[in-house]
């Protein structure tokens, strides 16, 4: 069982982006900065969102 979790991203997508998949296991998770994903994905959140909604 993983516990809920605040991730820092120390200004780097890749650490926003996979951490994030967590959450769709049920964890909760914060992910502090999750603009950094704008240098690869503007949108990654908003489609993230939309896959979690399937």
């Amino acid at each position: 069982t993983l516990l809920p979790a605040s991730i820092e991203t120390y200004g780097d997508h890749r650490m926003a982006m996979c951490f994030s998949l967590v959450a769709l296991g049920g964890t909760p998770v914060l992910i502090k900065n999750p603009e950094v994903t704008s240098k690869t994905v503007p949108d990654y959140f908003k489609i993230f969102e939309s896959v979690c909604e399937r």
